[in-house]
């Protein structure tokens, strides 16, 4: 037997089985486009999350005062162990606590992750900016006071390019500044998003005070350096110690990933093995004939691994280009998670060609177990179709088969994991978990098929029982996807209710406005025309003994809008301030520094924000005292507008059409970021989970196209004694209705079953699934499952009976 025989003999029986080629093409397609797509996410959070420590962090180390406060004793400490030559770099960092942004003229206000100083002469120590216009350069823009670096995906947000302006609000005792988009950053060299760069001149002018300054990046002659900087009374974090908790996430992620996109290549061998044995059974004529022919088996493992090798390869190419188009929606899904991750898609060759690769080694390995039973029979047996029996020697090779099908998924685990560890341990646990759960839902499906059913559902049901484990797969595939997509939903949709109720009544909050406090008599006439205006003073106070140093210290006239908790005796008078509720927190007295000038506070109580007191924690204390401490003019102040919930929009609209220098600040917004954040999550994990739906419903249409092939006389039959399209078509639409509705149902009860266990272990947690949308999950996959069935059987169902019974 030529090679050039062996590829035309391919070729031709692939074409004369174009549908059942088609099945299996269609299988591998997904297993590869499931695995790619998760190594192509993965590496894009692997990449944003584990970039090399020194670029995480900065530099060699981040060090700062062990008191928090940044002072000029400080500075001459850091210039000594630069001339020591201890550090031979340093980056002075202010980091901003105000996370109030709004691009000028828009009345929405975003919620910053991070907005911090830098000095541009020296940083970044360790990699680069990439501005998306590098003209002009990053050091210039941070030069200027004012000016500011956004990253693309903030950008993106509040829809500001350069030379637009943005309002920051929310530093402690400061009043909102303009700041004017000078460059928009592709990429930062820790590659984290949701960022604002300024110099420290603009952070100066944004904290309205000098002393900004809270810490510095250094560079290191030598590591074990980092112990005399500890030595010299600072707190040092090194670049190893930061970047341990964002690698850990990064494994965590792309062990996760990388399990479901093995878990559908495994759906996609299943769906090889499945059409093989079809088209092997079919073409048992054609074997013997080889066999009389004098070919052995060999030669036949050679023909038909040939065959099967060129269905992986086009299944392979197939699955490696949609896997670019999935990987690129599911890191676009990932950016808008508000994940403050800078995710850039890439799509190695590497990576694309080992999926090929992988693609062609998963067909031929499970389509070996048809192919080996096929070709050691002997000619007598396939020509008289007798039942086929394996001898001792053909067992003993199955049986050699499947180990070598558990060592090829371990190698694949091991491959794309990059640790053959981990390869074990998730070979493993994905085995005992399908065998315990094909176990679980097979019998919930014959229990199922037990019950008494009339005239077409029998019909069905027989159908289903021929067939136990394509149908078996099926719903665990089906399965996976309901229970992912209700258990994210419950925990997303009960997170976001518990967290919303927690921070905000929107029937009982106020619109809160930040502006100068200079400003306080126009501000307070154009907020009149709204409804009843409460103000407030806003000044920056350190905290002795606390761990950073910017608190904000709000001077108030009385405490409506606060709920005091139990034990408190506020009189208004003196030198008392009430604390915002911390856990654990039993302080009776405090010590504060305001303007320079320390001042004993006496901790008159604890609150619990609501109403107009709601937004950043803050000190409450007389408006007197703050007045007294701070002195009349400069620092910020707050006010609070009482408006009905329906008209919050509408006066945040106009307030900051009125008023284009202050930050306005409503429930709503809030609600809108929470509703964002938990959206994104939402959207991110519905779009993994869909993959284990759509893997349910591929292993749908491979069984009822099989199962069409192996019918073909039987519906014939069905046709020639009076049965048209429309009940064939209705005993098809049964049968994986049925195991739609199996899987849905099993796929809720698994999620209400792992609540229950939650409630009972954290009591605290409530979670709940509402029936609506259990119901709603169960039809998705019944109708999912009916749909896939009749696409596929529609066009074989309308053949005339005797075209069916000749085989034509």
């Amino acid at each position: 037997m030529t090679a050039a025989f062996a590829l035309s003999h391919a070729v031709r029986s692939l074409l004369r089985e174009r549908q059942r080629s088609l099945l299996a093409v269609v299988c591998i397609a997904f297993g590869v486009l499931s695995l790619v797509s998760m190594q192509l996410l993965s590496s894009s959070i692997r990449d944003s999350m584990s970039a090399p420590p020194r670029l995480v962090l900065g530099g060699d180390a981040r060090i700062s005062p062990a008191d928090s406060v940044w002072d000029a004793q400080d500075d001459a400490v850091l210039a000594d162990l630069e001339r020591a030559g201890v550090i031979r770099a340093a980056a002075r960092l202010a980091p901003s606590q105000g996370n109030l942004v709004r691009r000028e003229g828009a009345a929405r206000v975003y919620f910053v992750m991070r907005a911090f100083g830098v000095d541009p002469r020296t940083w970044p120590l360790a990699g680069h900016i990439v501005l998306a216009d590098p003209s002009p350069a990053a050091v210039d823009i941070l030069s200027r006071a004012g000016a500011v670096i956004v990253t693309r995906d903030l950008a993106r947000k509040l829809g500001v390019s350069i030379g637009d302006a943005v309002l920051l609000a929310g530093e402690p005792g400061a009043p909102p500044a303009r700041l004017v988009v000078g460059g928009v950053a592709d990429r930062l060299p820790d590659r984290r998003g949701d960022t604002m760069l300024y110099g420290l001149e603009t952070a100066a002018l944004i904290g309205g005070r000098s002393d900004v300054v809270r810490s510095a990046l250094v560079t290191l002659r030598d590591p074990a350096d980092s112990v005399l900087i500890r030595d010299a009374g600072w707190d040092v974090m090194t670049a190893d110690a930061s970047a341990a908790a964002g690698a850990s996430i990064a494994e965590l992620f792309t062990t996760m990933l990388t399990g479901a996109g093995l878990l559908g290549l495994l759906v996609g061998g299943v769906g090889v093995a499945n059409t093989l044995q079809v088209v092997l059974a079919r073409r048992t004529p054609e074997i013997a004939t080889l066999k009389t022919l004098g070919y052995g088996q060999r030669h036949l493992l050679l023909l038909f691994a040939l065959e099967t090798g060129v269905l992986g390869l086009a299944g392979g190419v197939a699955g490696a280009a949609g896997a670019v188009l999935v990987g690129r929606a599911l890191t676009g899904l990932m950016s808008g998670m508000e994940s403050a991750l800078l995710l850039e898609f890439h799509a190695p060759w590497r990576t694309l060609a080992s999926g090929v690769a992988i693609g062609a080694v998963t067909a031929l390995v499970f389509g070996l177990h048809a192919i080996v039973r096929t070709s050691a029979v002997r000619p007598a047996v396939l020509l008289r179709a007798l039942p086929v029996s394996l001898d001792r020697r053909g067992r003993l090779l199955v049986t050699a088969l499947h180990g070598i099908l558990l060592l090829t998924i371990f190698l694949i685990s091991a491959l794309v994991l990059g640790s053959a560890v981990r390869g074990l341990g998730l070979t493993i646990v994905a085995a005992v978990c399908l065998i315990l759960l094909g176990g679980v839902l097979s019998l919930v499906l014959r229990a199922v098929l037990l019950a008494p059913l009339p005239g077409l559902a029998a019909i069905a049901r027989r159908n289903l029982a021929r067939h136990p484990i394509r149908s078996a797969f099926a719903l665990i595939a089906l399965f996976a996807g309901v229970f992912s997509i209700a258990m994210s939903a419950t925990m997303f949709i009960n997170g976001r209710d518990e967290l919303l109720a927690r921070t905000m009544d929107v029937d009982g909050q106020d619109v809160l406005v930040f502006g100068a406090r200079a400003d306080s008599a126009r501000v307070s006439a154009v907020l009149s025309k709204y409804g009843t205006v409460r103000g407030a003073i806003d000044a920056r106070a350190v905290r002795s003994g606390r761990a950073g140093d910017g608190i904000v210290l709000r001077g108030v006239d009385d405490l409506q809008g606060v709920r005091l908790l139990p034990g408190s005796t506020w009189t208004g008078a003196g030198n008392e301030v009430i604390l915002p509720a911390i856990p654990n927190d039993t302080v009776s007295a405090v010590s504060l520094t305001v303007n320079g000038a320390p001042t004993a506070m006496r901790v008159a109580g604890r609150y619990l924000a609501q109403g107009s007191m709601a937004g950043p924690p803050a000190v409450l204390a007389p408006r007197a005292t703050v007045l007294r401490l701070t002195g009349s003019a400069g620092g910020s102040a707050v006010w609070s507008v009482a408006v009905p919930a329906a008209r919050m929009d509408a006066v945040s609209d106009g307030i900051s059409s009125e008023l284009p220098g202050v930050t306005v600040v409503s429930p709503a917004d809030f609600r809108d970021f929470m509703n964002r954040v938990y959206r994104g999550l939402f959207r991110f994990v519905a779009g993994v989970s869909a993959l284990a739906l759509l893997a349910g419903a591929v292993l749908i249409a491979n069984a009822v196209g099989l199962s069409l092939v192996e019918r073909k006389r039987e519906l014939g039959v069905l046709k020639a004694i009076g049965y048209g399209r429309k009940h064939v078509m209705s005993v098809i639409a049964l049968e994986n209705g049925l195991l739609g509705c199996v899987g849905g149902l099993a796929g809720v009860a698994g999620v209400y079953v792992t609540i229950a266990g939650i409630n009972i272990y954290r009591p605290q947690a409530a979670l709940t699934l509402a029936p609506a949308h259990a119901a709603v999950l169960v039809l998705t996959a019944a109708g999912l499952a009916v749909a896939t069935a009749v696409a596929v059987a529609w066009r074989a169902t309308g053949l005339r009976p005797l075209v069916v019974l000749r085989e034509e």
